[in-house]
């Protein structure tokens, strides 16, 4: 069965839904992995240097992995955005994004000298239940510099977790999933088919990933993944 990340013993349910006056209510899984995703202040280029704000992040997500005990999946930091792929074993999705995203603005203003919101929104997020849903959501993410046309491969984009072995950047998370092996990159590096892409974008603004039907009421049928857990 589908298990990306090795969970502790429950004395409950693995399922905790915390609902919210004004925002959807929270899934909290402890099983399966979140895409979380979020934007800049506007939609505008972020107001701090790239590479500054990339070690930001690492910091923080070092954070995420010791102290609150998530899995990190993948991550892409563009101009105005990041993409996540994270898991959460102890339930606590929550207060590890509060951190994450509270401790990570916090720094960037305090070298900007700004005093702005430096996130326009709170982040979105989808639970994905599946192994082949979870394949494309990370082949999706770590696309997003082919498709902006920044780089031809993405291995090449310098602010993606599948360069965590360039010393320049100091990676210090042990990220999962991740191999550099040439069936891998070879499958990342394929553009999508049938419209794949498309359907994945829909699919990820919903809570939990689900891809939209056909006019005929069937099913998309994603990319087949190199890989089975």
């Amino acid at each position: 069965m589908f298990n990306p990340v090795t969970v502790r013993p429950l004395r409950g349910s693995k399922l905790e839904v915390q609902a919210t006056m004004a925002r959807k209510a929270l899934v909290r899984d402890l099983e399966f992995p979140y895409h979380i995703v979020n934007r800049s202040n506007n939609r505008e280029f972020f107001e701090i240097e790239l590479e500054t704000l990339w070690q930001i992040f690492l910091e923080n997500l070092k954070t995420l992995n010791k102290d609150y005990r998530c899995k990190i999946h993948s991550f892409v930091l563009m101009s105005n955005h990041y993409h996540l792929l994270i898991s959460a074993p102890d339930g606590n999705i929550d207060r590890a994004m509060q951190y994450l995203q509270r401790e990570t603005a916090r720094t960037a203003n305090a070298k900007t000298g700004r005093q702005n919101h430096f996130f326009g929104t709170r982040y979105r997020w989808s639970v994905i239940r599946t192994e082949n849903y979870y394949w494309n959501a990370m082949k999706y993410v770590l696309r997003n510099p082919v498709r902006s046309g920044l780089v031809e491969n993405v291995e090449d984009y310098p602010f993606s977790s599948l360069n965590r072995e360039n010393e320049i950047w100091n990676f210090p998370i042990p990220f999962c999933d991740h191999s550099m092996n040439r069936t891998y990159l070879e499958w990342l590096n394929d553009p999508f088919q049938n419209e794949s892409e498309h359907l994945i974008r829909k699919a990820l603004r919903r809570k939990e990933f689900q891809l939209p039907r056909t006019k005929q009421g069937r099913k998309p049928v994603l990319d087949a993944a190199p890989y089975k857990k």
